[in-house]
């Protein structure tokens, strides 16, 4: 495999409707899409493993590049004047992978709620070993409104897989800090925005973490980590994050300086210390 490249390493083709002149066509998508990544050294922490942020960067890269086969790229959808927005995500944590490893991302949508598209994640190694599971909600936003779309319709071009659940749990609203304690400041750069012009989802997970001393990073292992995307950061935007710490998690928040607007909330679980 080429260094800097993605190896997809195995498709499962499905058809879906897709609207053509002349009526509607049958395409080829993938109803599971699996890409092989190889962890590198500038992706792993002091303990030599792959970092939270990292293999989240994994996850929403195989997404992108699922969307990429359907009526639902990034390309198509803003050419309708749309993008794909992650407002909710949940990962647990039972491995992290090491340096010069190799993982297999798997990833599928899974249905529909009302305005949310659901899709699931998995990282394993390449003996199948499951090393992180997860779980996510999208929208599809107006590009000038940002009004989220209906997505009836969306099960007939997309081959989602009906009944399949890595995790089966209700993304829900994690509840607002009371006791928060302001932990670290960020300026947005040019080079934490993506395509949409907004902070990347896990850039925001990158400054949570960073929020924490070395002593903890060094010494416990993340088991769990839940986003809630409020609203976005853009570049200039001056960011405060704050936790609350409690028994059995921690809550995150980052917000905006100018107008004090929560952008983005999390719930960390950290098992115990490293033997």
């Amino acid at each position: 495999m080429a260094s800097g490249y993605t190896e997809i390493v195995g498709r499962n083709a499905h058809h879906i409707k897709v609207e053509a002149q002349g009526g509607i066509v049958l395409k080829r998508v993938e109803p599971v899409w699996k890409e092989k990544h190889v962890v590198h050294s500038y992706e792993v922490d002091v303990r030599g493993r792959a970092k939270p942020h990292v293999l989240f960067r994994y996850m929403l890269n195989s997404a992108w590049n699922h969307a990429l086969s359907s009526e639902f790229s990034y390309e198509k959808l803003s050419n309708r004047g749309h993008f794909w927005a992650l407002a909710r995500f949940l990962m647990i944590c039972n491995q992290f992978p090491q340096w010069n490893d190799q993982v297999v991302v798997e990833t599928w949508g899974k249905d529909t709620d009302r305005f949310y598209a659901l899709r699931d994640f998995i990282i394993h190694s390449t003996e199948g070993e499951k090393l992180v599971v997860a779980t996510s909600s999208w929208l599809i936003l107006n590009t000038e409104t940002y009004r989220p779309q209906k997505l009836d319709r969306l099960r007939e071009y997309f081959p989602f897989q009906f009944g399949r659940h890595e995790l089966d749990v209700k993304l829900d609203k994690i509840h607002a800090l009371v006791r928060e304690q302001e932990r670290s400041r960020y300026v947005v750069h040019f080079t934490d925005i993506d395509v949409n012009k907004h902070v990347n989802a896990s850039k925001y997970m990158q400054w949570m973490l960073d929020g924490y001393s070395v002593g903890i990073l060094e010494t416990k292992d993340l088991k769990s980590f839940e986003l809630n995307f409020i609203a976005e950061a853009k570049i200039d935007d001056e960011i405060i994050v704050s936790v609350e710490s409690a028994k059995k998690h921690d809550l995150c928040s980052v917000r905006r300086v100018t107008d004090s607007k929560e952008l983005c909330r999390a719930r960390l679980e950290w098992a115990g210390d490293v033997e």
